[in-house]
């Protein structure tokens, strides 16, 4: 029998989509100004390779922060809570969980969230994840009848 599975992607903050969104183009646009300014100065192949570097540099940490960005979600399946930010993944067993409340964002534990306002979710002997769904009354249903 085919059992399909949900996704819940994560609600956004205003901060974090400055921080994700507008601060890696921010941090291109001014190295284009600096590598401008350095090609009308004086041209080396030793500032051009400086300049190809940290443009390459900021050019990864932006696909790394768009990344994160759009693919913050959390799949729910048969019997596993998937959960993932970008290149970090993580899975836990539905049947571990044994606590989910309102939370506001930690300063420490597993987080894979894009907002202040999210759940705790307690599962195992004392392992945390916080996670941040748009729809928090469908994930928490949805896990109460998975479980």
């Amino acid at each position: 029998m085919f059992d399909s599975s949900v996704q819940f992607h994560s609600s956004k903050h205003p901060f974090f989509q400055f921080l994700f969104l507008l601060f890696p183009i921010g941090s291109i646009v001014v190295i284009l100004a600096m590598a401008t300014t350095t090609f009308t100065n004086s041209l080396t192949l030793g500032t051009f390779l400086i300049v190809l570097i940290a443009f390459s540099l900021a050019a990864l940490i932006l696909w790394l922060m768009l990344h994160t960005y759009r693919n913050t979600l959390y799949t729910i399946q048969k019997d596993t809570l998937l959960y993932q930010m970008g290149i970090l993944k993580g899975a836990i067993p539905i049947q571990k969980i044994w606590l989910i409340k309102a939370s506001t964002y930690p300063t420490s534990g597993n987080r894979p969230a894009l907002d202040w306002n999210g759940l705790k979710i307690v599962y195992g002997a004392d392992h945390v994840l916080f996670v941040s769904p748009k729809s928090q009354d469908a994930f928490i249903a949805l896990l109460k009848q998975k479980n």
